[in-house]
């Protein structure tokens, strides 16, 4: 198997409007503590010997209302944050989850211990709903709403949903997977019951200031939420640019894009760097891809790290895995630094299931070199571990 990681398109460009879509389908706390929501409302009067005064301000409405936050203002300055590929327990995986157990396929590669977080992409609703919003899609995913539990034993706090997939059976099949994760304590974003809730950043609130996280997908149809109607979070020119502003109104310092883009198997592609270009432009510090079910490589675009795809993390379907698109994936680890620097730490595994039988496993020590030196030319290799450090520009104010 060829160890080649997947090139970038040679015809690749930066423009106004992006090329045509293809038709296509450090210590950790306790995890209660990790998973607190900062969601308080503060309404009050004050009273003076008996009689109410009442305060004749305008309250000034909240533009992220109702957006997931994580507090983690007890961890210092640095802050690691640990992203996981496409994850999915069952489909074709099913009868070795029943048999084995449902943490199973994630035994030998669970996050780092040294996370403070865990994010990962949801890649299909978690339901016993069974009718599907399109009978003519190809591939259909949906997981038992149990592997919720499973999922959190696993040591994962944060999924994103906005992907191809989590709409498969439709907003019952959505609504069953927010609910489901919401009650195994997992926070969601990147799509919601309709427009506004889709595109709310998760929040992340550190010491040195607060990180949002805006969840996009690039597709297109029933998938996508609307006024008044559920769906995902869409990517285009106007949703980069109204989604940092929302992000930066509701506080955040540094903004990420986690972004499902590209086509499955293949190499990057014009138009996932056009919109990297856009999002640089737009002023976003940090953008985290997926979708390929491959590992792309890692760029730096205008000062602005790209991690093209993580591939897939635990996601246990048969796969389409070749020579040219082998299956490897990656845990990456960032860590922000007083929000001044990010360090990119990224591990290799194998998840090319007709390989590892539906359980992921670290690449051995040839494959992991070949691979994490190939993601860009200024990765340092350390053991099994690629590391690139970036100054991040000055703030926006």
């Amino acid at each position: 198997m060829s160890l080649d990681l997947l090139p970038t398109s040679a015809d690749a460009q930066a423009s106004v409007a992006p090329p045509p879509r293809k038709r296509r389908r450090r210590r950790r706390l306790p995890r209660p503590l990790r998973r607190a929501v900062v969601a308080t409302v503060i309404a009050g009067c004050l009273c003076l010997g008996g009689v109410v005064a009442a305060t004749t301000a305008t309250p000034v409405a909240n533009p992220a209302e109702g957006a997931p936050r994580v507090s983690l203002v007890d961890r210092g300055d640095n802050v690691a944050i640990t992203w996981l590929g496409d994850t999915l327990l069952g489909d074709a995986g099913q009868p070795t989850l029943d048999q084995q157990g449902m943490t199973f396929p994630a035994a030998r590669v669970r996050p780092p211990k040294d996370s403070d977080l865990v994010i990962a992409n949801a890649e299909g609703p978690l339901t016993d709903h069974r009718e599907v919003i399109d009978p003519l899609q190809r591939y259909v995913y949906r997981a038992q709403p149990r592997t919720a539990a499973a999922l959190a034993d696993i040591g994962i706090d944060v999924f994103s949903l906005s992907n191809n997939h989590v709409y498969d059976f439709g907003s019952p099949g959505l609504a069953d997977t927010q609910s489901n994760l919401r009650a195994a304590g997992l926070l969601t974003f990147g799509a919601g019951a309709d427009k506004e809730a889709a595109r709310l950043p998760l929040l992340i609130e550190t010491t040195s200031g607060t990180i949002g996280v805006v969840g996009f997908a690039d597709d297109s149809g029933i998938n996508i939420a609307r006024t008044g109607r559920p769906g995902i979070h869409q990517l285009n020119a106007t949703t980069i640019a109204d989604s940092i502003q929302l992000a930066r109104r509701a506080g955040a310092d540094r903004v990420v894009a986690h972004v499902q883009w590209g086509e499955n198997y293949a190499p990057v592609d014009a138009r996932q760097r056009t919109f990297a270009h856009a999002f640089a432009a737009a002023g976003y510090d940090l953008v985290i891809g997926l979708h390929p079910h491959v590992v792309q490589p890692v760029e730096i675009v205008d000062g602005m790290p790209v991690v093209y795809s993580l591939g897939n993390y635990v996601f246990t379907t048969r796969g389409r895995f070749t020579d040219n698109a082998p299956g490897f994936g990656l845990v990456l680890t960032t860590e922000f630094a007083s929000l001044d620097r990010v360090t990119l730490r990224m591990r290799c595994i194998q998840t090319d299931n007709a390989v590892v039988a539906y359980q992921p496993r670290p690449c051995d020590s040839a494959q992991a070199p070949a691979l994490l030196g190939a993601l860009n030319p200024k990765v340092v290799l350390r053991g099994d571990v690629g590391e690139l450090d970036v100054r991040l520009p000055a703030r926006q104010s």
